[in-house]
This record gives structure tokens, sequence and C-alpha cells, in this order.
């Protein structure tokens, strides 16, 4: 009897920790998934105008030159309003560069994007521009 109890004690115990609790090591819950996908963007979407909810984020993927030794990415020029959207990461990598925004409060605000070895020379084709609405 005695090993028939050690044994459900063992199954049990095994069936915790494979299927997990939901419970952190503090006791308060822990999510199993972060969310809603984030929104992906790219140079086809400049110009549109696209709404999010709050808390959620939004990646824009452009291209960059991979054959440049030190590829120099695509500047933020008109940065969206803090208090709606802000840069949460940005990183290049396999000919793109990764602009990753998240919402953080309701609004609408603009943010564009110039492309690398602009400057001066810059032209209103060649810019990302995007419209973001978070409700």
């Amino acid at each position: 009897m005695m090993v028939r109890t050690w044994l459900i004690v063992v199954l049990a115990v095994a069936a915790e920790v494979s299927c997990g609790t939901g419970q952190n090591a503090g006791g308060g819950f822990s999510p199993q998934q972060s969310g809603p996908a984030p929104l992906r963007l790219d140079q086809g979407d400049s110009g549109r105008t696209v709404g999010v909810a709050v808390g959620s984020s939004f990646i824009i993927s452009l291209p960059v030159d991979p054959t440049v030794a030190s590829p120099v990415g695509w500047s933020l020029i008109t940065p969206p309003d803090p208090s709606i959207a802000d840069v949460s990461g940005n990183r290049s990598g396999s000919g793109v560069q990764l602009w990753t925004f998240r919402a953080v409060g309701p609004g609408t605000t603009t943010l564009e994007l110039e492309p690398p070895g602009q400057g001066a020379t810059i032209t209103e084709a060649a810019t990302f521009r995007l419209i973001v609405s978070v409700t």
C-alpha cells in the first residue's frame, strides 16, 4: 500500500510540473501568453493609417543594404507623440531594419523614417510615413 501511495504522489507532482499551474514562485498568477502578436508593417504600408490597441506593439520592417560593411539604417525624423506611442526597439540584420513601437495611450500620431544616406537630398516619396491611431 505504501508503494502505491508514493506512486500516486510522484505522478501528481510530475503532472503539476509538466502542466504548470499558472503560478509563479511567489504564488501570483503568471500568464502563459504575452498577448496578441504585434502588427507587422513594411515599406508598402507607407502612407497608411493603422489602428492599434493601447498596450500592443507594431513592427516596421524596412530594407537596408547588407553589402555595406557597417550599414547605416533608417532614421526616425518625426518620432511619434510619446504619450501615444514610443520606440521599444531598433535592430538591423539580414538586409532589414526592424523598428518596434509600443502603443502607450489613446490618440493619433504620425511617425516618419528617412532611408539611409538621404540627408538633405531626401524626397517625400523616399520617406516612410505612418499615421497611428491608438484606442
